[in-house]
């Protein structure tokens, strides 16, 4: 047994501190040690820290690259005790993605592993989605609707819509007029709505698509206002749309009529881990890996993520920008793997 050191909720709150835990390696069968390299901040890693604060002192964090006896892996830490900002955890062998095993043509860099801890959480989420939904909303030429395209998450889902999934048009909405005119140039999406459209402008626009999936990371008033106004644009009511729901960034409500929904052939279903059976999802998560590591898939021009010392987490917390991703390190971890590469792209601090 050690004290290490972690990211912690205490008692009664929801604002994370950097703080020291009694570590001791598990005993049950299926658990192994991770040594934690490198973690970030996503919406469900908020999400859970409003969800734990009642429960007494907990580790935050939902997922992270660290390093095991096989060697570096990508692991989640959903339905464990424990969150995954710790230097050391104990985590299930199902909840692991071994890269080495995944035969990866050449070395992992620092950055390899940023984009693996920042992107693997919200772009599993979306291969998710589209994993458990029926085929026929996938047919050629389907169209999507993602709400909150503007956030790191929304543009990773539209460059996977689009690049893996091969989809014909994507409509973004987001707030930033000035973020949804770069992706529209960029041509990652189809044409971009603004929240603070009228109601009017935004039916305008559904009025050109016909909307095979929405992917929603927002939920709230934001989804229930371009929810509402999708379905009354809909020419042909008997088509099917699925919606999927991603994350609730704008609240844990959303008041849409039911007298609109009955009208529509709709299907509303989530999307998280744990939907899928371990061998999907490792299948999923291996996948997307590989296309993190591709360098000409992926635009990540704006948002490559930022590398900081896991002590600037906690003054990060409230500033936290979803349109951009850093990535924070335990040193005494890290320096052990990126001997010679992190003098020149990281400062080593204590």
């Amino acid at each position: 047994m050690s004290y290490i050191r972690a990211i912690l909720v205490k008692q009664g709150s929801n604002v994370p501190e950097l703080g020291q835990i009694l570590y001791e390696p598990s005993v049950l069968p299926n658990y192994i040690q991770v040594k934690v390299v490198a973690v970030s901040i996503n919406h469900h890693t908020r999400e859970r820290v409003l969800e734990i604060g009642h429960l007494g002192d907990r580790v935050i964090g939902v997922d992270g690259v660290g390093v095991t006896p096989i060697g570096l892996a990508y692991f989640t830490t959903y339905g464990l005790t424990e969150g995954s900002f710790a230097e050391l955890i104990n985590v299930h062998i199902d909840c692991i993605t071994f890269l080495p095993q995944l035969e990866l043509s050449v070395p992992l860099s620092t950055k390899d592993v940023a984009r693996i801890a920042a992107f693997a959480n919200p772009g599993s989420a979306v291969h998710f989605a589209l994993g458990r939904i029926d085929s026929k909303f996938l047919s050629p030429n389907f169209n999507v609707l993602i709400i909150g395209v503007t956030g790191t998450a929304g543009e990773l889902a539209a460059q996977i819509c689009k690049k893996t999934y091969n989809c014909a048009n994507i409509v973004g909405v987001g707030r930033s007029v000035y973020e949804l005119d770069d992706l529209l140039r960029k041509g990652i999406i189809t044409t971009g709505i603004s929240l603070a459209a009228t109601d009017a402008t935004i039916e305008m626009v559904f009025a050109q698509f016909e909307i095979d999936i929405v992917l929603d990371y927002t939920w709230g008033e934001p989804a229930e206002r371009v929810l509402t106004n999708l379905l009354r644009a809909r020419k042909n009511h008997t088509r099917p749309v699925c919606y999927v729901n991603v994350g609730l960034v704008c609240g844990d409500n959303c008041n849409i009529s039911s007298k609109i929904l009955r009208n529509e052939n709709i299907l509303m279903v989530g999307a998280a881990f744990g939907q899928h059976d371990i061998e999907k999802s490792h299948q999923l998560i291996e996948f997307l890996i590989f296309e993190l590591l591709s360098t000409d898939f992926y635009d990540f021009d704006l948002y490559d993520p930022e590398w900081s010392h896991i002590n600037q987490l906690v003054f990060d917390w409230d500033n936290w920008d979803p349109s951009k991703r850093k990535v924070y390190y335990f040193a005494n971890q890290i320096r052990n793997i990126f001997k010679f590469e992190l003098h020149s792209e990281i400062d080593l601090l204590q």
